[in-house]
C-alpha cells in the first residue's frame, strides 16, 4: 500500500471519530428518537401534575370537613353551661385534644404540600436530564449507522477514481457489516482484474 492510501485511511478514521458525520440525517434520527419520548413525557407530566393537584385538593377538602366537625363539636359543648365541674373538666380535656388533633392535621397537610412541591421540582429537573441522555444514546447509535455509510461512500469514491483502498471492514459495533463484506469482495475483484492500482 502506498503512503497516500495510508494518509487517506488515517483521515477517514479521524473523520469517523467525529460523532456528527452526516449531521442532517443524524439530527433527524436523534429528533425522531427524542421527540416521541418528549411528547410522552409531556403527557405523563401533565397527567401526574393534574393527579397530584386533585389529590391535594381532595385532602384539603377532607381536612376542611374534619376541622369543621371538630369546631362544631367544640361549639356545641361550649353552648351548654349546665355541666357538672367534673364534666366541664372532661370537656376542657376533650377540647384540648381536639385542638391538638386539629394542629396535627394542619401540620400534616402543609408537610404534604411541601413534599408535593419537591416532587414537582424533581419532575422538572429529571425530565430534561433523561431527554438529554436519550439524545446522547440516539447520537451514539446514529454514529454506528452514519459512520459505516460515510466510510463506504468515501471508499467507493476512491474506487471510482481507480485508486486502491486498503482492506475494508467495519468496527465491531458498527451496523451494516454485510456491506463491508460485499465491498471487500468488490475491492478484491477490481484489484485482481487490474482496474484498481
Amino acid at each position: 500500500m502506498d503512503k497516500k492510501s495510508d494518509t487517506v485511511d488515517f483521515a477517514l478514521k479521524k473523520m469517523r471519530m467525529k460523532y456528527l458525520i452526516h449531521s442532517s440525517s443524524q439530527l433527524k434520527y436523534i429528533a425522531m428518537s427524542v421527540l416521541p419520548a418528549f411528547l410522552m413525557s409531556i403527557f405523563c407530566t401533565f397527567f401526574i401534575l393534574k393527579s397530584g393537584e386533585y389529590i391535594i385538593e381532595r385532602e384539603k377538602y377532607k381536612l376542611f370537613i374534619e376541622l369543621s366537625s371538630f369546631n362544631r363539636t367544640i361549639e356545641n359543648l361550649e353552648k351548654d353551661k349546665q355541666y357538672t365541674p367534673e364534666v366541664k373538666e372532661k370537656i376542657k380535656k376533650l377540647q384540648a385534644e381536639l385542638r391538638s388533633i386539629e394542629d396535627i392535621l394542619k401540620v400534616t397537610y402543609f408537610d404534604t404540600l411541601k413534599e408535593w412541591e419537591k416532587t414537582r421540582i424533581s419532575i422538572f429537573v429529571v425530565l430534561p436530564i433523561v431527554l438529554l441522555f436519550l439524545g446522547g444514546i440516539a447520537l451514539l447509535y446514529s454514529h454506528r449507522v452514519a459512520g459505516p455509510l460515510f466510510r463506504l461512500r468515501k471508499s467507493l469514491d476512491r474506487l471510482a477514481e481507480g485508486k486502491n483502498v486498503g482492506a475494508f471492514k467495519f468496527r465491531a459495533y458498527d451496523e451494516f457489516k454485510e456491506l463491508a463484506v460485499s465491498f471487500e469482495r468488490l475491492r478484491k475483484s477490481l484489484k485482481d482484474k487490474g482496474v484498481v492500482k
